[in-house]
């Protein structure tokens, strides 16, 4: 049997929490796109949730308005990115 899984989430941990990076594809200004430029400076150093996903893939397609439906609701109190994967 295999399982395929499209997205995961990980939490970071950090002392403060900022949001200056570019915006992920889809304009939702709660989200930063993390790239491998800059994650470690970002994502590890502030408290962060981080969806792992994959453009072309239909579960990440139906999760995403989900995803950012919780960055709204936590704006201001972590960090919400993404990573294209």
């Amino acid at each position: 049997m295999a399982l395929l899984v499209c997205f995961s989430v990980v939490v970071a941990e950090g002392e403060n929490a900022t949001n200056s990076t570019e915006e992920s594809s889809t304009n939702n200004a709660t989200i930063t796109h993390l790239t491998a430029d800059n994650i470690n400076e970002i994502a590890y150093s502030t408290p962060y949730v981080v969806l792992f996903f994959a453009p072309w893939c239909p579960h990440c397609q139906a999760f995403r308005p989900t995803f950012e439906e919780f960055a709204s609701h936590v704006a201001g109190q972590v960090g919400v990115g993404d990573v294209d994967w």
